[in-house]
């Protein structure tokens, strides 16, 4: 099942990178994207056990490029903050990118699994993103406006949440149907065997003997059957002695 806080170490990550990028100097924002990817480079190739430059630059590139389309869909409010968070601070870049990698593969789950289930997701991801930014604004600057969004954001979320629990509801309640149907049947199964006890067994002895190679014994009743029945003398049928008398 996919848990419905699956996204929240990486909103953690970006809010406290979106308050210091708020309180950033310009000159810092704007320098080039090369020199945080040479660092950010760095800092990979620095980590890898072993594993070639190449192969992690390629396994980088690809979970960048799946966290990418997971912002442009569904968060793409974090497009700015990420290109800055590369800039500036591209260690905290690489653990924000890689909790989004891992939000971006169960949504991925979520969605083979059933739409609705998707959909819940998603509403949540957006939902717990909204809450976080507006209180990343709150921290930096009070605001009646940011307040009122707040409170917005905060009963959509738990709207997210109320749905994610009545999906949970409405699984475990097919799950239990299904398990009262088999054990229906299974209920079923027990009380014919309880009732056609005395035959089943001797189904199974005579079978366990046929297995064995030994003969069947017959039952006193299936001997009578087989045995031909005795001719009883019909006394209508036979032949009076002769009463006529001599002339």
């Amino acid at each position: 099942m996919v848990k419905a806080s699956h996204a929240q170490p990486a909103i953690d990550v970006l809010v406290m990178v979106l308050i210091t990028s708020l309180l950033v100097s310009p000159a810092l924002a704007d320098l080039p994207a090369t020199n945080a990817r040479s660092l950010a480079d760095n800092r990979t190739n620095s980590s890898t056990s072993g594993a070639t430059a190449s192969e992690a630059t390629a396994k980088t590139r690809e979970i960048e490029r799946v966290v990418q389309d997971l912002v442009r869909s569904h968060l793409p409010e974090l497009t700015s903050v990420l290109k800055q968070l590369r800039t500036v601070q591209p260690s905290a870049y690489e653990l924000a990118i890689k909790d989004l990698f891992k939000a971006a593969r169960k949504l991925e789950l979520a969605e083979k699994r059933d739409q609705r289930l998707f959909e819940i997701e998603v509403e949540l991801l957006q939902a717990e993103y909204q809450a976080s930014l507006l209180m990343a604004k709150l921290k930096v600057r009070d605001s009646e406006s940011d307040r009122r969004k707040l409170r917005e954001a905060a009963t959509r979320l738990q709207q997210a949440q109320i749905s994610r629990t009545e999906y949970d509801v409405d699984i475990f309640r097919q799950r239990l149907q299904r398990a009262q149907k088999q054990l229906d049947s299974a209920v079923t199964r027990l009380e014919s065997r309880k009732n056609d006890a005395d035959a089943q067994l001797e189904k199974s002895y005579q079978t366990m003997l046929r297995k064995a190679g030994r003969d069947v014994p017959r039952r006193d009743s299936e001997t009578q059957r087989s045995r031909p029945a005795k001719i009883q003398p019909n006394p209508k049928s036979s032949i009076p002695p002769s009463t006529s008398k001599t002339r």
